[in-house]
């Protein structure tokens, strides 16, 4: 990628996109900042439900500008797109020119994202894209990430492993380490370019929407 290109990362705080800025950070791409959407009156993170002190935690970290797209709840699609496109063109205008996902398999989440992007003024990105979850599960315990499950799919994962800190080698052997198939999410306390690991404590764990989710606190 020429040094010209500025990225940003869509931060959902899990260990994915943890992981994304690390390897792009090891490839010497030049991030600029991280993008994360928030809904609610005390808000939290769209996808992992993460109150938002937490992420704004995790960016100073890292040391890297937190832009945040406030939603409704529920949110069509059309509403998620405009407001997505909207905050990229801004960005676009600091001199961004991609906007960097975790996924690494899922062929129809990047179908989409490639679709709805063809009409903002950055690029999608995706770094870890094809990467073995196992071996890359294993990268990260080996550089120390440190992560909570935070929402567990009761319907491919024991609700029991919600609120436990996540370790591969104690999930069952049929499911993806990395969760990719949508068995679980995370919150990622610590990683590289982490200076200390991030307090967050579950207060309960709680059924809404089919899922099993954590409430950090």
């Amino acid at each position: 990628m020429p040094a010209t290109n500025k990225t940003a990362i869509s931060w959902s705080s899990g260990k994915d996109s943890v992981w994304t800025l690390h390897s792009l950070n090891q490839i010497g791409t030049d991030v600029a900042g991280l993008l994360t959407t928030v809904t609610g009156e005390e808000p939290v993170t769209t996808s992992h439900r993460i109150p938002y002190p937490l992420v704004r935690e995790q960016a100073a970290m890292v040391g890297l500008p937190l832009r945040t797209v406030s939603l409704p709840d529920p949110c069509p699609n059309e509403t998620y797109e405009e407001q997505m496109a909207r905050a990229t063109n801004a960005m676009a205008t600091n001199g961004i020119t991609h906007l960097a996902y975790g996924d690494l398999h899922l062929e129809d989440i990047r179908a989409y994202r490639e679709s709805v992007m063809s009409d903002w003024e950055v690029d999608p990105l995706f770094p870890l894209w094809g990467t073995n979850t196992h071996e890359l599960a294993s990268n990260m315990v080996d550089a120390g990430v440190e992560a909570t499950i935070v929402c567990v799919d009761p319907n491919q994962l024991d609700p029991a492993f919600c609120g436990r800190r996540w370790t591969p080698s104690s999930l069952p052997v049929d499911i993806d380490p990395l969760g990719e198939n949508g068995e679980f999410h995370t919150f990622c306390h610590f990683g590289p370019g982490f200076d200390h690991e991030i307090t967050a404590t579950v207060e309960d764990t709680y059924e809404d929407n089919g899922l099993v989710w954590a409430r950090l606190v």
